[in-house]
């Protein structure tokens, strides 16, 4: 039981770096060098618990469910932590593409506002606040 649970463990260790498109950002030292270390001694708690069943099955059955629950758990996290850094690779891919696009949209739209005339209305006394259709000034 713990040398099958070695075989589920170790293709982690080698199986994400290279199956993923070449878009994802590569992992850090650290963070390579930290999942291996958890999938190692993932496997050795496996392999230890393996021989240990022959003693007492009733007692140990709990703790190696709870194992076997860890590592799919384990697994799950890094299949997800590779997802997050392709995620980020195709949204900066986006902001290449469309940013350029956006932006010049935007200057357009400064560029006509600059270019509408804006009027101020002073009043004064004796000057009409209305105009002939009793629109008010400042509301044009």
């Amino acid at each position: 039981m713990g040398y099958t649970a070695l075989f589920i463990t170790v293709p982690t260790l080698t199986g994400p770096f290279s199956s993923f498109p070449k878009k994802t950002e590569p992992a850090s030292g650290g963070t390579i060098a930290f999942f291996k270390l958890a999938a190692i001694v993932n496997a050795l708690a496996w392999i230890g618990y393996g021989y240990r069943i022959t003693e007492n099955l009733f007692v140990y059955l709990p703790n190696i469910v709870g194992l076997f629950i860890f590592s799919l758990e384990f697994v799950a996290f890094v299949c997800m932590s590779f997802k997050t850094s392709a995620t980020k690779a195709n949204k900066s891919d986006y902001q290449k593409s469309f940013g350029k696009q956006i932006i010049d949209e935007d200057d357009a739209l400064l560029k006509k506002k600059k270019h509408k005339k804006s009027v101020s209305f002073k009043f004064e006394e004796g000057q009409p606040q209305w105009d002939r259709n009793g629109v008010p000034y400042f509301l044009r």
